[in-house]
């Protein structure tokens, strides 16, 4: 077996070096440095799996693989879930297989080894400009506070020691000088501390970490999602004595990221159930009529209301069947120049008798100076009354609602921005991501499909949609209309 198996992996152009038992496989890794290890289970005297354990602790980048005709114990499983074992290869052994596996492995071990060397040479670029820092404070306190991402110092406890400027801006810390004391994971969303906290242990024993990503909600009350960077701090000495943090705010890239996956999802479940309502209307049509044609022959009164209640359950289908088709195929955009205050004023006026009958109140600070868009003022005025109504039965007798317009800044173009907030019951986090999904909803007597229609409108505009909301607190709707009309691979 030992054989065949050299012969056929040398020629794959592999440096093979064989070892009769674990003993003298030890012996050959202590002479030499060996970038995967494959063992059988039963050898001599020692198992496979407890060769592969000594192994661990002695050569731990080594890329290790079993082979076994029991795959399925457990001891084999808890293997790969300490990272004592890479990968299990059931006999009887499949060559092709395992060429596929062994490329795979040593793909996996030049990746880790390229991602060390990275650390090393972050390491090496920290304890340098760590050094330089020392020689020029000054030139350290202006780069640092005048830096457009978050840049902090921890103690060994995790407590924060300093704060950049950018760090209390794009946080929105109301008071920054109560900060400086916490705890690093307070300031962290509370369904990540765990990871935060163990990615600091981890630091303080001598790792950095890169690229990890973690959810804060500012003081206030914005949710931003970092990209957290650590990189433990040593004297001169060699000893680690504090950890320095940088977190880009990716909050803007996370939410587009969420829009392109949602999107695609879209299109396809679009596609679908534009088919099944075309396949339900005609049949739909007959039996309408049929039940009218029957409405007016029976004047029963008991089957008459029968007839009526089945009436308005057909008339119900007919709704969603053109909610679905309008979602799957809607209406190309009729473009034109308006004022978006004047839209959101004109159904404010349309719908002032639904606010005064639940008794709620609507406030507004719309921006007098907004520049004109290019929309379809009958599609958005749809997506006004489809978001307020959304709002109007989120919220409380005498609740509240407060429509927002302004003007954003952009890297790519600039745009105008509308928000409507309630104070309503807000969005329970596991039904938020699925708020665009079509025929989800949360109302008894919903399609599910206002959303749905709504996002793809407002793509058709080149415009945004995003959703902010908190239990017991209310939702913040942002929509975000471009100046620049930009296809949306360009965003």
């Amino acid at each position: 077996m030992l054989e065949m198996l050299e012969f056929m992996l040398e020629e794959e152009d592999y440096n093979i070096i064989t070892a009769s038992s674990a003993k003298n496989a030890l012996k050959i890794l202590g002479k030499k440095r060996v970038d995967l290890i494959m063992s059988d289970n039963r050898m001599p005297k020692v198992l496979g799996i407890d060769f592969l354990k000594m192994v661990k602790n002695k050569y731990p980048d080594a890329i290790k693989i079993l082979m076994t005709g029991f795959p399925e114990t457990k001891i084999f499983k808890d293997a790969i879930n300490e990272g004592e074992v890479y990968k299990i290869i059931t006999k009887p052994i499949d060559i092709d297989n395992m060429k596929i596996v062994l490329k795979r492995a040593l793909e996996h071990y030049e990746s880790i080894q390229e991602n060390k060397r990275l650390l090393k040479e972050l390491e090496n670029k920290v304890i340098v400009r760590t050094k330089e820092l020392k020689q020029s404070e000054e030139k350290y306190r202006v780069l640092v506070e005048n830096a457009t991402e978050c840049i902090y110092l921890l103690d060994l406890k995790d407590k924060l020691l300093h704060i950049n400027r950018g760090c209390i801006e794009l946080n929105e810390f109301s008071n920054p000088d109560e900060i400086i004391g916490k705890y690093f994971y307070e300031i962290v969303d509370k369904e990540y501390k765990k990871r935060v906290k163990d990615i600091l242990a981890k630091c303080k024993k001598g790792e950095s970490f890169l690229n990890c990503e973690y959810r804060s909600v500012t003081d206030k009350g914005n949710i931003k999602w970092w990209e957290l960077n650590l990189v433990p701090i040593r004297n001169e000495d060699g000893k680690i004595i504090n950890i320095l943090g940088v977190s880009r705010d990716i909050t803007e890239k996370k939410k587009y990221e969420q829009q392109v996956a949602r999107l695609d999802r879209l299109a396809s479940l679009g596609t679908l159930s534009a088919g099944i309502a075309h396949e339900i209307r005609n049949p739909l049509s007959f039996i309408k009529i049929n039940l009218q044609t029957v409405k007016r022959e029976y004047k029963d009164e008991i089957f008459g209301e029968s007839i009526e209640n089945t009436l308005e359950g057909v008339e119900n289908i007919e709704k969603i069947i053109v909610n679905t088709l309008q979602f799957a195929k809607p209406a190309e955009p009729n473009f034109t120049e308006e004022n978006i205050n004047l839209i959101i004023n004109s159904v404010l006026l349309l719908m002032k008798p639904e606010f005064e009958k639940k008794n709620v109140t609507v406030k507004l600070s719309l921006n007098k100076n907004l520049p004109i868009l290019n929309i379809d003022p009958k599609q958005i005025t749809q997506i006004f009354i489809n978001l307020l109504n959304n709002a109007l039965q989120a919220v409380e007798s005498e609740g509240g609602i407060m429509i927002r317009s302004y003007f954003k800044k952009g890297e790519k173009t600039d745009s105008v921005v509308v928000d409507i907030s309630d104070n309503g019951s807000g969005i329970p986090d596991d039904k938020l991501k699925y708020i665009f999904d079509p025929f989800f909803t949360t109302k008894s007597k919903g399609t599910g499909l206002g959303l749905s229609i709504v996002q793809n409108i407002l793509k058709m505009h080149n415009a945004d949609i995003f959703i902010e909301s908190k239990i017991n607190e209310g939702t913040k709707v942002s929509l975000e209309f471009p100046l620049k009309r930009i296809k949306r691979d360009e965003i």
